[in-house]
């Protein structure tokens, strides 16, 4: 169920993002079906590697906040459920590596009581105001927020009763090595858990081009950055190259008409879209007119969309 305190979240998102007229809403002119996809890939745009670099080309502090809500809305049942089936309890000594706003740190604080101690780290430090306002905003006392490297965070080796990561491991160039950070930060017997997703999964019902072409920009992306937007699937052999031997899986794939639920992809991939069109994938006439069409999708109650599958896999260090 997705809460009426996201009822504004557009209104929100297109003050911030003025990529498209507020009243362009609407399918523009159907390409012609024998097109492909990948045809429309600037030839050579795949090589030149303009941007290849740990550089988050999604939008930060309060740019990004109302996406990252939406996401927590979206995925964050999930990601509460998989944490206490891996073993999160009160007392415990938790990091959130990548914790952007604080969106699962806050609740990881709570979980853990008054015993334990939470500890976000992420590289923004715009990230980190809005994380710092909201556990002050809460009178949360066992939080705090430190800005680092996901690959060296600097904390102190073996201290971390679980580490958590969501959503990080994509937009790595090196993710095992951020991995064997995260194995390296907990004791023996320490509970990893890490959720990650697959671009390549999301679909509509009815197929829609619009959905289509946005991934394909969106993988395109990530190739020439040298990052994996389907790191999800590679998650588990990943985890047992840094070290984990035994694994526990989840996948999730939340399918929604919710207006504001399919509003997430529109969303991510508008934060996304500048960098495409610095790389040279894609015009901006292009990227105003996917706006629209997927503006009128999300509106569209007879559309369905299941947004990106999340895998996740939890594993203890050994003893």
């Amino acid at each position: 169920m997705f809460s009426r305190k996201n009822c504004d979240i557009r209104r929100e998102f297109w003050a911030k993002h003025p990529l498209v007229p507020k009243t362009q809403v609407g399918i523009t002119k159907k390409k012609n079906r024998n097109e492909t996809l990948t045809s429309r890939i600037p030839p050579g745009a795949c090589s030149r590697h303009p941007i290849v670099g740990d550089r988050y080309v999604l939008a930060v502090g309060s740019s990004g906040a109302a996406r990252l809500r939406l996401l927590d809305e979206v995925y964050g049942s999930a990601s509460r459920q998989m944490l206490t089936a891996a073993g999160l309890r009160p007392g415990m000594r938790v990091a959130d590596i990548g914790c952007g706003i604080g969106s699962v740190t806050h609740w990881l604080a709570e979980h853990a009581g008054g015993t334990g101690e939470v500890l976000g780290i992420d590289a923004s430090g715009e990230q980190l105001q809005l994380a710092r306002a909201a556990a002050r905003s809460a009178n949360a006392a066992k939080v705090t927020f430190r800005e680092g490297s996901a690959y060296q965070t600097g904390l102190p080796r073996e201290s971390f009763d679980l580490v958590y990561c969501r959503f990080l491991l994509c937009h790595l160039l090196r993710p095992v090595h951020a991995l064997r950070e995260m194995q390296a930060l907990l004791r023996p017997g320490g509970i990893l858990v890490c959720q990650d997703l697959n671009f390549a999964s999301l679909f509509s019902e009815p197929t829609n081009c619009a959905y289509r072409r946005s991934v394909e920009l969106s993988l395109a992306l990530a190739d020439i950055r040298g990052v994996d937007y389907c790191f999800g699937s590679k998650l588990e052999d990943s985890i047992r190259a840094a070290g984990f031997a035994e694994t526990e899986t989840r996948v999730d794939q939340p399918w929604s008409l919710c207006v504001e639920a399919k509003r997430l992809w529109e969303y991510t991939f508008l934060e996304s879209a500048p960098a495409m069109v610095e790389a040279g994938l894609v015009q901006q006439r292009e990227i105003d007119q996917l706006a629209a069409e997927l503006a009128s999708a999300a509106a569209d109650r007879n559309t369905h969309l299941a947004v990106w599958k999340m895998h996740g896999v939890s594993a203890r260090k050994k003893l």
